[in-house]
């Protein structure tokens, strides 16, 4: 349970489309679709059973599945469903389309710990409320703003169907079978994850071994051994496996060497294969928030808690360059001209930033490898103080040896808000005027977090709060620019226009936005708004803004007059 609390708990930081759409997406009340099926469709059994132990998670039968076979783990279920809060009744996400069903594979983490025990109790075409206690779903972290902390969550479901786990192929015939399985493991590898294993390659007809290696690592979902038959199967098998897990992989020729075999291996036409599989162990490898900033873990940390932006941690690390080899980072190092501290606040600018984007994605105790390009480095002027090429890729290898914990924001009063707002807002002015937009903006969103989804205070303190929050959202627009992030820095302009609707530097940004974004109307129509308020030390800049936007829309039109020009001699002409 730990385990899945933890997968909630790095929900919340997660920078992700899918979390976004669960997190904005409001569904249409017009009638309450939880409520769209009548009485007489229900099963007469209409009773309600603990599926755990505890009572964590219950179920309610109402319409009856078909046959006997429940999905088992590592199968890809098929469900549609509508979730809401216990009491209340407020629905917080919903997938009902029956066309497009939600589909997820059971026993890989990818729900939440109370479907992944309700969902193997039920049959095709069952449909069922299932009740789950936090313990079970958010736990005591939520999912702001739609789940609070502790929450009780109720699903109606259906399950429509789901592929058995034996399946690796739309044509059913590649056939996975386990032989040996972890019944309480719960955590599978994940594309381009690195994974260790023991494999062993027979030619059905004659039992002949044709490949047999031990501790053989690859990267899922990147087979480049010819070993491997076409189609990444090896991969998709062992994303169904778990820490120690054992099964074989059957291999018929239209998805193996076919009609020509492989005579490097001995492997004649027509060939079915066996590969025997054992998964020994993985290196978890991840890209940090969209960037080129790679990590691998190379040893586990405990628990599930990590620091966050501000959180004084203490690390140990070592830095090389990819290319030339030379190592140019040690901490904490003996050596007085070189040394650097081993506590620093994260996110502060302190270390290079590929160091700093990592440990906020570290648990105490994991050790990681973390390669980036060199602009995730020192920057070009540090680069030439600490003489490495500037141009080099890099690699550390980075321990997270503790952290402070420090109080979560809905634990701390207003005047605790209030002053950790305005530490990160500071801490990201310097980190945007030192040229490290990256790092400032994690300081800016983690100042706006704290009055967030606040909306009862005083209208006074309010104001105070509102002096601070309309630079941080307009600088996060700046920081998304630098990016070329439109969308992100129109969102941000916004909400900072929200607060001022006049706010001359957020009309420049999000008219900049617009711009990137080929919304030449929109920003033309910002500038315009600015101009009437912007003074002297703005106004060059709007006015050739605005010369680009208005040449940009002559260019459009110009290529639009041609395209409906071309379009209307072909009528003529016909």
């Amino acid at each position: 349970m730990d385990a899945q609390l933890a997968v909630a708990a790095e929900i919340m930081d997660m920078d992700d489309p899918a979390i976004e759409i669960l997190r904005n997406r409001v569904p249409d009340l017009g009638q309450d679709p939880y409520d769209s099926f009548s009485e007489d469709e229900r099963d007469e059994e209409d009773i309600t059973k603990n599926i755990t132990k505890d009572g964590g998670v219950t179920k309610r039968i109402l319409r009856a599945g078909e046959g006997l076979k429940t999905p088992e783990k590592g199968d890809e279920v098929y469900v549609t469903y509508i979730g809401r809060l216990v009491p209340g009744g407020q629905i917080f996400d919903q997938h009902v389309d029956e066309g497009a069903p939600f589909k997820f594979i059971l026993g890989s983490g990818m729900v939440i710990a109370g479907w992944e025990e309700g969902i193997p109790t039920m049959k095709e075409g069952e449909q069922a409320i299932l009740t789950i206690k936090p313990e079970y779903g958010y736990g005591r972290v939520g999912l702001p703003p739609k789940i609070p902390a502790n929450a009780t969550l109720e699903f109606k479901v259906q399950v429509w169907s789901w592929k058995p786990s034996s399946a690796l192929t739309k044509d059913g015939k590649v056939i996975l079978k386990k032989t040996k399985q972890d019944e309480k493991g719960w955590h599978t590898p994940k594309d381009d994850w690195e994974v260790i294993v023991n494999l062993k390659g027979f030619i059905t007809d004659s039992e002949t071994i044709f490949v047999e290696r031990d501790d053989f690592a690859f990267t899922l979902g990147k087979e480049t051994d010819p070993i491997f038959p076409p189609g990444c199967l090896i991969s998709k098998a062992i994303q169904r496996f778990e820490r120690g897990d054992q099964g074989f992989l059957v291999v018929p020729p239209e998805h193996a060497y076919g009609r020509y075999g492989n005579a490097s291996f001995g492997i004649p036409p027509f060939a079915t294969l066996r590969y025997e599989l054992e998964l020994l162990r993985w290196h978890q490898v991840d890209k940090i928030n969209h960037t080129p900033v790679v990590k691998k873990i190379l040893v586990e940390g405990t628990g599930w808690e990590k620091p966050h932006v501000g959180s004084v941690v203490e690390v140990r690390a070592t830095g090389r360059c990819v290319q030339c080899g030379k190592h140019f980072l040690q901490i904490p190092s003996s050596n007085p001209t070189t040394r650097q501290e081993s506590h620093f606040v994260l996110c502060s600018g302190a270390f290079p930033e590929a160091v700093e984007l990592a440990v906020e994605h570290m648990r105490v105790g994991e050790k990681a490898l973390v390669t980036a390009p060199a602009d995730f480095g020192y920057g070009k002027s540090l680069a030439r103080e600490v003489d490495i090429p500037q141009q080099d890729d890099l690699e550390f290898e980075i321990e997270l040896v503790s952290f402070e914990r420090t109080s979560e924001i809905w634990d701390m009063t207003h005047d605790e808000r209030f002053v950790g707002m305005q530490t990160h807002r500071e801490m990201g002015n310097k980190l945007f005027k030192d040229g490290k937009p990256r790092l400032a903006r994690k300081n800016y969103e983690r100042a706006v977090k704290y009055f967030q989804h606040e909306y009862t205070l005083d209208p006074k303190y309010q104001a105070c709060v509102n002096a601070v929050l309309l630079p941080c959202y307009s600088n996060l627009a700046a920081c998304y620019l630098k990016s070329q992030e439109w969308t992100r820095a129109i969102h941000y302009a916004s909400k900072a226009l929200s607060i001022d609707r006049d706010n001359v530097k957020a009309l420049y940004r999000r008219a900049q936005g617009y711009l990137g974004r080929a919304d030449y109307e929109l920003a033309k129509k910002d500038c315009d708004h600015a101009l009437g308020y912007a003074d002297e030390t703005v106004e060059k800049d709007l006015v050739v803004l605005l010369k680009h936007v208005q040449m940009r829309m002559k260019e459009t039109d110009a290529k639009q007059k041609k395209l409906f020009a071309k379009m209307l001699s072909g009528v003529v002409s016909a």
